[in-house]
């Protein structure tokens, strides 16, 4: 196998990769990734790329599309080259993350990442998300890691509803049908990470949003909350494993 490894404008100016070759594309700014989607999107079936994440804001993660697209193009895995911190005093970035790790997982797209959590984070709501590679001094993320398995919080959506399982080891195993409309929107919402005070200017998806918070479904850190479960695109085989 050969690699090679380079900026997206690098690979852009190279030929079409042929079969067998691993690439790897170092992203710095969003709009490098802006440059690579398209790119790597003609590549199907050519080489096989890797990722490397090295943007400075702590905020700024590929967005549900655009991890589609890497995992549609033979990019098994996303490298995060510097720590995560997961803290409730950066909400916004911290939830921000999470949502990346969950949108990742549905797509099969895998991260791989190191970094560290504070006492302000409950490790244990996050054991369904694919925990940090490496930090074998950290004993909750070692915990995190021996009770992570792929389907233990997911979600379908139905003709007008929305199912959502929960079978982590940390919570009461729970079966949960959003077929409200309040519910169904708030938790579509929730996708991304959103302000508690913006859904609160409507009686209905505050009442809502209290209530996947009550459940478990969402997480909720200072004025900012996102969704848990992913969404379960392809079941896996067996499909009795989950």
């Amino acid at each position: 196998m050969m690699t090679n490894t380079g900026y997206p404008i690098d690979l852009l100016e190279r030929p079409p990769a042929q079969p067998g070759l691993r690439m790897t594309a170092r992203i710095t700014r969003e709009e490098e990734l802006d440059q690579l989607l398209p790119w790597l999107a003609d590549q199907a079936g050519g080489a096989e790329y890797t990722v490397v994440w090295a943007v400075d804001d702590p905020e700024v993660w590929p967005d549900e599309q655009s991890v589609g697209v890497l995992a549609r193009a033979t990019v098994p895995t996303i490298v995060v080259e510097r720590p995560v911190v997961l803290s409730a005093e950066a909400p916004r970035a911290t939830l921000a993350f999470i949502r990346f790790l969950r949108d990742s997982l549905s797509f099969g797209l895998r991260v791989q990442w190191q970094g560290s959590a504070d006492e302000t984070i409950d490790l244990e709501r996050l054991v369904h998300l694919p925990a940090p590679t490496e930090d074998p001094v950290d004993e909750p993320f070692e915990i995190w890691r021996q009770l992570y398995s792929f389907g233990r919080m997911y979600w379908r959506r139905g003709p007008g509803f929305v199912i959502i399982r929960d079978t982590r080891p940390t919570v009461i195993q729970a079966r949960f049908v959003l077929d409200e409309a309040a519910l169904c929107e708030t938790f579509q919402r929730m996708q991304v990470p959103v302000r508690i005070s913006d859904l609160a200017q409507d009686d209905a998806l505050a009442e809502a949003a209290q209530t996947l918070l009550d459940e478990g479904i969402a997480l909720r850190l200072d004025d900012w909350c996102v969704a848990l479960p992913f969404r379960m695109r392809t079941w896996p085989i067996p499909y009795t494993s989950v």
